[in-house]
């Protein structure tokens, strides 16, 4: 039998293990929202990384740092370019930021790079992103592009109370934009499927790196992918924002034309 000492040390253990599994979660909700509060909300900058063949390969290389804010759908009333009039519509979006930083790159000590004055570079780091959302439910694989919708865009920048631009208009030279500027873009797609529980978004342009495939000679480019899985529930939509359930990484993915490797033989 135990005395009451005894007895007053396991109860006082038991509210002590009480307390740390109502605290833990606090805690980290706390942690959370300071790394939201942060990063303003965005997921990890997600760092160039270029290989030595990349860097070897490709003179005028250029990958961007490129960080996400959480997927995010919204019922949003937007004007039917056909009858004029507002409609309700469910607006799935990708709020982005892009930097363009230099790349670092070893210096040659051989002192044999060959110099060509007479060349001159003819384009600059043409940046055109393009969004490709691939859902994956029921054995049925479907591809959504990205959308332009001047709207929806204007509605969202209000929302997230950043200076957003759409996929054509974010487009352009980034030789002309600060190193140390972030620019900010909206991805936006319209008719997703309401049961989709399982989806992977595909980024490309965010890089100029490429390769061939030897087998086929299908071109591909370094590309964001984002994996993600949500419940879909048709009947009830309501504003929802989902993450992704890794972090973003650099993959190449083909491209959709093919290079004749034998025209330049």
């Amino acid at each position: 039998m135990f005395d009451w000492k005894t007895r007053c040390g396991l109860s006082l253990s038991l509210i002590l293990s009480c307390l740390f599994l109502v605290a833990v979660p606090e805690v980290r909700a706390a942690e959370e929202k300071q790394k939201v509060q942060q990063t303003g909300g965005f997921l990890p900058v997600l760092p160039p990384s270029p290989s030595s063949s990349e860097l070897e390969k490709q003179e005028d290389l250029w990958i961007l740092d490129v960080a996400f804010k959480p997927m995010r759908m919204l019922p949003l009333e937007l004007t039917n370019p056909k009858t004029g009039n507002k409609e309700r519509r469910n607006v799935w979006y990708l709020v982005y930021k892009v930097r363009n930083v230099p790349l670092e790159r070893p210096q040659d000590t051989s002192d044999q790079t060959p110099i060509n004055t007479e060349d001159q570079r003819r384009i600059g780091q043409i940046f055109v992103p393009e969004f490709e959302l691939v859902t994956h439910d029921n054995d049925r694989t479907q591809a959504y592009r990205d959308e332009i919708l001047p709207e929806a865009v204007s509605l969202i920048a209000k929302r997230e109370r950043l200076p957003l631009q759409s996929s054509i208009a974010i487009a352009g030279d980034l030789e002309k934009t600060d190193s140390n500027e972030y620019r900010y873009g909206v991805a936006i797609w319209t008719g997703i499927d309401p049961n989709t529980d399982f989806f992977t978004l595909y980024a490309s342009g965010f890089s100029s790196a490429y390769r061939i495939n030897p087998e086929n000679g299908s071109l591909q480019k370094r590309t964001i992918m984002l994996e993600y899985a949500r419940p879909g529930d048709k009947y009830e939509e309501i504003e929802k924002e989902f993450r992704p359930k890794d972090d973003p990484e650099w993959i190449y993915r083909p491209a959709e034309m093919k290079v004749d490797q034998t025209a330049s033989k």
